[in-house]
């Protein structure tokens, strides 16, 4: 499976709850850091099969992979570094989050990856979670 490290990073960045619980932003959230959208019928007190848990993982992910393609034309070509930084980041803040760093992705775009390190710390997403923006900058940095 392809970016199956990836896929394990990010369930450990996230942790797993068999219930709904409310994330660092008071959100409803559930298993591998699924948002619980209006439109879905999570209940808060029921605990959740880990398959179900492990096909929404899944589902999200791919989102996150088809999200993160829509942002570099040419994300095939990217070194696979910073691929995973694109999906992770589509995970986490989703595909129109992340596009707002457009300093970042700029960068990017320009093989500036050192320098694209270190704009993604110049957000309010690093000031939420410094550790996993770091871990991400890492990655920028050691192409």
């Amino acid at each position: 499976m392809e970016f199956e490290t990836l896929r394990e990073e990010i369930k450990e960045h996230e942790g797993y709850r068999n219930k709904v619980y409310k994330d660092t932003l008071g959100k409803r959230t559930i298993g591998y850091g699924h948002l619980c959208r209006d439109d879905e019928k999570w209940e808060d007190d029921k605990q959740y099969d880990h398959r179900h848990l492990e096909k929404t993982f899944e589902y999200d992910f791919s989102i996150a992979y088809r999200g993160a393609m829509s942002l570099h034309d040419n994300f095939a070509e990217l070194p696979k570094p910073i691929q995973e930084v694109f999906i992770e980041a589509c995970f986490v803040i989703g595909t129109t989050g992340f596009s707002k760093f457009k300093k970042t992705l700029e960068l990017i775009n320009n093989k500036q990856y050192t320098e694209a390190s270190e704009e993604i710390k110049n957000s309010k997403w690093y000031r939420q979670v410094p550790q996993r923006v770091e871990m991400l900058s890492k990655k920028l940095q050691d192409v």
